[in-house]
């Protein structure tokens, strides 16, 4: 049955400008894919479509950004990841942990950070969801014995634009603006770092970001 192939092509979509590489048309070569903090905003109608055959894992903030929830129903969505560690995930009073509880509306399991302890360590300090995402998927790669992970969308706010609107719609103000721009190459440091600890695995890193990186299994492909 469809279900048993596994083709083994692992997708993570940030939502930079270049995840727009992803929905229009790498989709195709995918079965599994991570969505970074994605809410409706960043979806249009012909992207719900091409997400139907995949297995869908969405990875959220402690705000929890949503897709309609309504058309998820008809999206095999295999779990959500909060970016926390998971004694936040649970219902607590605790600082930092969750509080809109939006996302157990897709009635699939919804679990912390795996392997995460504590806010100040690692993977916590990788401090940005897309990484994290990233993260669950080099863990996923490694379990099952794939090599590759395609990125797409992650240009940690090098480039104006994000998929679907402008980057400076995300802020609140220009000096936010100024922040997430700064922002670039701490960003882009913790990704060199992450790939630096899964060498087996080679992430194609489809994006517009200008950081060179140091990690060999970095293959940045720039985005047309």
């Amino acid at each position: 049955s469809k279900n048993n192939k596994i083709t083994n092509k692992i997708a993570v979509c940030g939502r930079g400008v270049s995840s727009n590489k992803f929905f229009n048309s790498d989709y195709k070569i995918h079965d599994k894919v991570y969505l970074s903090n994605y809410s409706n905003e960043d979806l249009n109608l012909t992207d719900y479509i091409k997400l139907l055959e995949k297995n869908v894992v969405i990875v959220a903030n402690v705000s929890e950004p949503s897709p309609n929830i309504i058309l998820f129903f008809l999206i095999k969505v295999n779990e959500v990841i909060i970016s926390r560690p998971s004694y936040l995930v649970r219902r607590t009073k605790k600082e930092r942990s969750r509080k809109s509880f939006k996302l157990n509306l897709l009635g699939v399991k919804v679990r912390g950070l795996s392997n995460a302890t504590d806010l100040d360590k690692y993977p916590c300090t990788l401090d940005n969801t897309g990484i994290l995402s990233i993260y669950e998927a080099a863990i996923y790669a490694s379990e099952n014995s794939i090599n590759k992970i395609y990125l797409y969308g992650f240009e940690f706010y090098s480039n104006p634009y994000n998929k679907k609107s402008l980057l400076r719609n995300d802020c609140n103000s220009p000096e936010q603006y100024k922040e997430f721009q700064a922002d670039n190459k701490r960003l882009s440091k913790n990704l060199d770092y992450l790939a630096s600890l899964y060498p087996k695995i080679l992430f194609v890193n489809n994006s517009l970001n200008k950081y060179k990186f140091k990690s060999k299994n970095i293959k940045t492909i720039f985005y047309q």
